[in-house]
């Protein structure tokens, strides 16, 4: 039989030996036989139970004796030869190792498999963790030091160090995200994240309270809709955190997803709060049904910042589905030559509307800017009040008048 076959065969025996000791032992405990010390003498048991346990194996499980206390079932030789077995193969990252170590880890404690794990490579540990079941790999998760769980999760499926983590302590999972960000091992938080549920990834967050940090997770996670309900649970202090980092780093493409997914008011807090240069780049961003909503409860001086970057088509669309009042400010906040290009915009429908609300000052102020032409296409569909409004400001503004005249 080949080496691996044998140490595979020797393990599964050793395994099956503990196991099945415990029904042949008497009430009193199993018989322990004496032990040849290094000087030849006879030594006695090393607990005071009476267990007798080998020093090498101690040393591997480095855990008090009573944590692994079934191990007294085997011989001291077989104890021995455990140790050994454990030693010669513990570093190697062979598929042997892995598939050893993983029957193992099925079948002894999970403070046992977390010992063996702690003197393993964390590549293999990964892999070990990969193959067994997500409650053993969290019950052993437990009893791993967080900076040795976090070398493992770079090596791990990020699919399955979701679903350990997640079953971890948000305390633990706190400190092992910390440890990957200090060593900017953002794909890797990223790679879990996305498995995360909400809820559990929104406690974290909180906890951390990092948003530039967030922010870079959130660049490389899969999973936007998750980045977004994230985000819209945070406080608003540290959602303005993000939003204005965001901002800042031309990352207004994913602001405004989160933007969008706010209620009113929230987006009204938010923008009302944030720089305005960076409140109007990134409202210009959302429909015109959201600007609208938002332009119906923001400050007026807000509301100029936004208008100013919002497209003509923007705006008119804008002023088509907000209530008479809202538009009437609107046009009144707004500079002659904006209101001129958004008139341009404006369907017949939508100037018939517009100019009995409007100032004759206001009008006229913006015809200049207006291609008159304009006019002339959608005159077949105004009304006679609209008619009769231009003609009259026709005899202010000759150009008006000549283009009225020309289709008359």
């Amino acid at each position: 039989m080949r080496p691996a076959g044998q140490l595979i065969c020797a393990f599964f025996l050793l395994v099956f030996f503990v196991f099945t000791t415990a029904a042949q032992a008497a009430d009193t405990g199993p018989e322990v036989p004496a032990v040849e010390t290094p000087a030849g003498a006879v030594g006695q048991p090393a607990d005071t139970k009476g267990n007798y346990f080998d020093p090498d194996l101690e040393s591997i499980l480095a855990a008090d004796p009573s944590q692994y206390e079934f191990l007294a079932r085997l011989t001291p030789a077989e104890q021995k030869e455990l140790a050994r077995l454990i030693k010669k193969r513990v570093d190697e990252e062979s598929g042997v190792v892995v598939s050893i170590m993983t029957v193992g880890s099925r079948i002894v404690p999970a403070v046992i498999s977390a010992q063996f794990a702690k003197s393993m490579e964390p590549s293999t540990v990964a892999r070990i963790s990969d193959k067994v079941s997500v409650g053993k790999a969290i019950a052993i998760a437990k009893r791993l030091d967080a900076d040795f769980l976090a070398e493992v999760a770079v090596y791990q499926d990020p699919q399955k160090v979701a679903a350990v983590v997640e079953g971890l302590p948000d305390d633990d999972l706190v400190e092992i995200t910390e440890i990957l960000f200090l060593k900017k091992d953002y794909r890797v938080v990223a790679g879990f994240s996305d498995g995360l549920s909400p809820e559990k990834l929104t406690r974290v967050a909180e906890r951390i309270d990092d948003p530039a940090t967030l922010i870079e997770i959130a660049r490389h996670m899969q999973n936007r809709e998750k980045v977004v309900a994230v985000a819209i649970a945070l406080s608003d202090d540290y959602l303005l955190g993000f939003m204005d980092l965001l901002s800042s780093g031309d990352d207004y493409g994913l602001a405004a997803e989160v933007g969008r997914a706010m209620d009113t008011d929230r987006q009204v807090r938010l923008l009302d709060r944030l720089d305005p240069e960076k409140a109007a780049r990134l409202a210009s961003l959302y429909p015109p049904e959201t600007i609208a909503r938002i332009m119906e409860k923001i400050n007026n001086d807000k509301l100029v910042d936004i208008a100013r970057l919002l497209s003509p088509e923007t705006i008119a669309r804008v002023m088509e589905i907000t209530d008479n009042n809202r538009v009437v400010t609107i046009a009144g906040l707004l500079p002659p030559e904006t209101m001129g290009r958004v008139s341009q915009a404006l369907n017949a429908q939508s100037i018939n509307r517009l100019i009995p609300l409007l100032s004759r000052e206001q009008v006229l102020t913006a015809l200049p800017y207006i291609d008159l032409t304009k006019f002339q296409k959608d005159w077949p569909d105004l009304t006679p009040e609209t008619k009769d409004m231009l003609r009259d400001m026709g005899r202010d503004y000759p150009p008006l008048e000549e283009a009225v005249r020309a289709i008359e």
